[in-house]
């Protein structure tokens, strides 16, 4: 049996899959639709790394890079509610954040 294609676009900022019409012409080639275009840029970052996070963290299992980019996030005061979300998953993988001068 063949496998069903999803239809319409993935949003690299929200993480949802919307139809096409939701997104603008320059938003298809950069996958982002129309409510996010319209976002701040700092909460576009800030819900790209949450974006990002979630990933990981359905990932597993987890490579290096993951759990640098994680350790990396967790550090990060730029944007807190990301921050936060990191530390939870390597809390959750029971790791803690490392400062640039630790290392086990």
């Amino acid at each position: 049996m063949a496998k069903k294609k999803q239809q319409g676009h993935y949003c690299k900022i929200c993480g949802a899959r919307k139809a096409n019409e939701k997104f603008s012409g320059k938003g298809h080639a950069a996958h982002i639709c129309k409510e996010c275009e319209q976002l701040p840029i700092e909460r576009k970052n800030e819900l790209q790394y949450i974006n990002r996070i979630e990933r990981i963290a359905e990932k597993y299992p987890r490579s290096r890079e993951d759990w640098e980019l994680l350790n990396k996030y967790a550090l990060n005061k730029r944007y807190p509610e990301a921050a936060e979300f990191a530390r939870s998953v390597l809390e959750m993988s029971g790791r803690t954040p490392q400062g640039k001068g630790k290392r086990k």
